[in-house]
């Protein structure tokens, strides 16, 4: 396994991702230099509820680009494409940060809402996220012990709607950066970064479709 390794007393070992193996993790040492400065050990516990978060994403994710289907696409009232992957993605993060972190004080500010879904149009797709999360959840063996009902993806996606804001801890999620990119089969990431007193203090991008040798070609 691929490692990208960064200074003791920060991130340690961070996998990194290919096209060709399961899903890890890619971290930009030029995107990414002041967070991990920032990331010390009062922080692990974040991290690794990160980056499981990220990696189950990316698992759904990729189901769902495999096997692409019409009905995985539907139009925002501002017509830029959704997927069920990114209502899916979101899901899942969120999900996973709540039952790793405290949820009582748990903040995320996300893309999604749920709005469309609740319409009687987005039924199909709300059947199609609940069954993809739930398959995503239970593969890990860990999270899926309780399937999750259509109230609870909704809910899950509607947890992203925090303002954020300069004090306290929020989680910031892109759930798909790259929706074009995704529905061609190409290039997106799955975006997951912590906040702290409005500092950004850990950052895990996902790149399911970077390969190896684009990062040793931009010396990353």
């Amino acid at each position: 396994m691929a490692t990208l390794r960064v200074s003791s007393g920060t991130i340690n070992s961070l996998p990194l991702l290919t096209k060709k193996t399961k899903p890890h993790f890619f971290l930009s040492l030029r995107a990414f230099k002041s967070t991990l400065r920032a990331a010390s050990m009062s922080y692990d516990k974040e991290l690794a509820a990160a980056k499981n978060a990220a990696s189950l994403a990316s698992r759904l994710c990729q189901k769902v680009q495999k096997a692409l289907l019409q009905a995985d696409v539907q139009s925002k009232s501002d017509k830029s494409p959704v997927t069920v992957a990114d209502y899916g993605s979101q899901v899942v993060v969120s999900t996973v940060l709540q039952k790793e972190l405290d949820s009582a004080s748990f903040s995320l500010v996300a893309e999604e809402d749920s709005g469309d879904l609740r319409k009687e149009e987005g039924k199909e797709t709300l059947q199609r996220i609940m069954k993809l999360v739930n398959e995503t959840l239970a593969s890990d063996g860990t999270y899926g012990n309780a399937p999750l009902s259509e109230e609870d993806v909704l809910a899950a996606i509607d947890s992203g709607r925090s303002e954020g804001g300069p004090s306290g801890q929020h989680w910031v999620l892109d759930p798909i950066d790259g929706t074009k990119g995704f529905l061609r089969g190409d290039q997106y990431a799955i975006a997951l970064g912590l906040l702290d007193e409005g500092k950004m203090v850990l950052g895990v991008p996902v790149c399911p479709n970077l390969s190896l040798s684009s990062l040793a070609s931009n010396n990353l």
